[in-house]
């Protein structure tokens, strides 16, 4: 069931997720909540000097919460813990500071057991300070996996910088290093160009990914950020990305509530990230399914109030007609992966 209505605290409906056995990564001062009777195991970095030595505005908060196990997910991924020892992860507001995401979700990945839960939730681009950055792109992600980068560099601390200032400048060696034990929001995207990152990520792992829920930011009052709910399943001849044409256009367009600009921007970002999401040079297959996101996203944003005033019913049914048909070619297409 998705969010059709506006929960007062998200955290609660998504807690539903996370049960048995849970690892939270970089909680910061508040807990996400779980389910009854689980157990949670906290993983933070070790901080070097007081908190409110460097997080100055958090004078007045309370304290961070005493992590189980130190590591810093750049450098140290999860090596602490063995393989599917997880029931579910969450990692609220932590993926978009990390210098190389895709290598911390195959570590996601590999530390959940099979039919556990990832709760991902990250900052809304366009609804934050990040309003006006350049989306990242899977090909900047990708360069940064194959060259294992762990540590933020000067050249995405000066975009930063700029954007938050508004001008252009030269980035001192203090504040680079401040800015490193701080951390930024090295990345930035909206809701619909995280899921590319995913697809590109279960590429590296030996398991596959379902979405079974997702939160937007209008799926709540003054929404600034978006949550997705992974499941780990068995590996499957059908890669992430196939599915995300069933999977992502039914949890948007069959939610009156939910804004078909979603689509828009997930046909924009495959266009986009082809080449990286295709393998054997198949850019194809994802360009059919770009189209077909496309078609589904004409269908809804061109109805007129008279489409949809008597009845939602009816744009449930119409839509879900158009969706059946692009479920139906994709399940034609080639899209490979490792």
């Amino acid at each position: 069931m998705a969010f059709s209505t506006h929960p007062r605290d998200v955290r609660d409906v998504l807690a539903r997720f996370l049960w048995g056995t849970v690892l939270e990564i970089g909680p910061g001062y508040q807990p996400f909540p779980t389910a009854d009777g689980s157990t949670v195991i906290v993983a933070d970095r070790p901080l070097t000097v007081p908190r409110d030595e460097l997080f100055p505005e958090l004078a007045d908060a309370p304290p961070f919460i005493a992590p189980d196990v130190e590591l810093d997910l750049d450098t140290d991924r999860l090596k602490a813990f063995d393989d599917a020892s997880f029931d579910g992860v969450v990692a609220s507001h932590v993926l978009e500071h990390l210098a190389e995401p895709i290598g911390a979700l195959v570590e996601i990945g590999r530390v959940l057991r099979v039919g556990g839960f990832a709760v991902l939730l990250l900052p809304e681009r366009t609804r934050t300070f990040d309003a006006g950055r350049i989306p990242t792109s899977l090909a900047h992600l990708a360069d940064e996996h194959r060259n294992a980068v762990s540590e933020i560099s000067r050249e995405h601390l000066a975009e930063y910088l700029g954007h938050v200032e508004g001008r252009e400048r030269e980035v001192r060696d203090d504040e680079l290093e401040l800015h490193r034990r701080r951390s930024i929001h090295v990345h930035c995207w909206a809701a619909a160009e995280f899921l590319p990152v995913i697809a590109a990520a279960e590429m590296h792992s030996e398991h596959s990914w379902e979405l079974v829920e997702i939160l937007l930011p209008e799926d709540v009052v003054d929404g600034i950020e978006f949550a997705l709910v992974l499941q780990k399943v068995p590996r499957t001849p059908t890669p992430f990305l196939q599915k995300l044409g069933d999977m992502w256009c039914q949890l948007v367009v069959l939610y009156p509530h939910r804004n078909a600009d979603h689509l828009a921007s997930l046909s924009a970002v495959l266009v986009r990230d082809q080449a990286e999401l295709a393998v054997d040079g198949d850019q194809e297959s994802v360009m059919t399914l770009a189209d077909q996101v496309a078609q589904l996203y004409r269908a809804s944003a061109n109805r007129t109030p008279t489409d949809t005033a008597p009845s939602t019913r009816n744009r449930k049914t119409v839509l879900a007609r158009v969706a059946n048909r692009i479920v139906r070619s994709l399940r034609g297409m080639r899209i490979s992966r490792e």
